[in-house]
């Protein structure tokens, strides 16, 4: 039986290493790890086999398209795909908005804590779904 993968998605590589880096020293090898830079790096990792993947972990401003726009895309193509929201560039009411219309199931603005990401990771990914 494969692992479950967590995607990353941030257009800064430091961003991917430094949660890489949290999520491997809390986690280990229990998940398997992949990363896009853009949107059209995500969407090809997704829609290859999008039930492989745990959990979403993906930035705000990302090159390709606007972070609404890919979460709404994303929420069609794969319904059954959590996802944790990253950015230091939105505000209370956008992320209401969103999050009404998508499968983001918490926000997490950065500059992030270690404990926060990873409290928000074993409460999603780490339990069974309720819906």
């Amino acid at each position: 039986m494969q692992k479950p993968t967590i995607m990353l998605v941030d257009d800064e590589k430091a961003v991917i290493n430094s949660l890489l880096s949290q999520l491997r020293r809390h986690f280990g090898y229990r998940y398997r790890y992949e990363s896009a830079t853009n949107t059209d790096e995500a969407w090809s990792l997704l829609l290859d086999r999008p039930e492989r993947f745990a959990l979403l972990i993906c930035d705000w401003v990302i090159p390709g398209q606007r972070g609404d726009r890919f979460l709404e895309l994303l929420q069609a193509q794969c319904p059954q795909l959590d996802v944790i929201l990253l950015s230091g560039f939105i505000n209370d009411e956008t992320i209401e908005a969103v999050q009404s219309k998508t499968n983001i199931r918490t926000f997490i603005r950065k500059p992030w804590e270690e404990a926060e990401l990873i409290e928000a990771v074993e409460r999603i990914a780490c339990t069974p779904q309720s819906n």
